[in-house]
């Protein structure tokens, strides 16, 4: 190694070390930040109490997109498990998303839809993953 080299070397791994130090210094001062935060927010309630000034809340906009029903759910995994007859849950999972934002939808409560629609007697979990019932492979196969 040449002189150069070890100089090199030597600021490299100051640097390493001061990069090191103040980043422990940040997480330092945000969990002093968090703390100080909460204690601010303790006196402001508090002063609102003893003032009698109402809580301000903030609005929360709503979403301008509708969340997709159980009905429309199960519309895709129906559509999805007669393209395919077996899926794997978490693919089903997937392409059940894929389909409801491609229609326009919220995935807002979406994860809860799909357990619904799965429990749904019209689709059988199997070790390989779900599948139409047998009394459904007509009906979706006229449609």
């Amino acid at each position: 190694m040449t002189s150069g080299e070890s100089k090199l070397s030597s600021i490299v791994s100051q640097l390493r070390e001061e990069e090191t130090r103040l980043g422990e210094k940040v997480e330092e001062l945000k969990k002093k930040l968090g703390s100080v935060e909460s204690e601010r927010k303790q006196i402001t309630q508090a002063l609102a109490a003893i003032e009698g000034k109402p809580k301000v809340r903030k609005e929360r906009q709503k979403s301008t997109t509708k969340a997709a029903t159980k009905a429309e759910v199960i519309a895709h995994v129906e559509a999805i498990l007669a393209e395919q007859e077996l899926v794997e849950k978490a693919d089903l999972k997937e392409l059940v998303q894929e389909r409801v934002v491609a229609s326009g939808k919220s995935k807002m409560g979406l994860a809860l839809r799909i357990k619904e629609a799965l429990a749904d007697s019209r689709f059988v979990d199997t070790p390989g993953g779900y599948r139409l019932a047998s009394e459904n492979l007509g009906s979706v196969a006229a449609k």
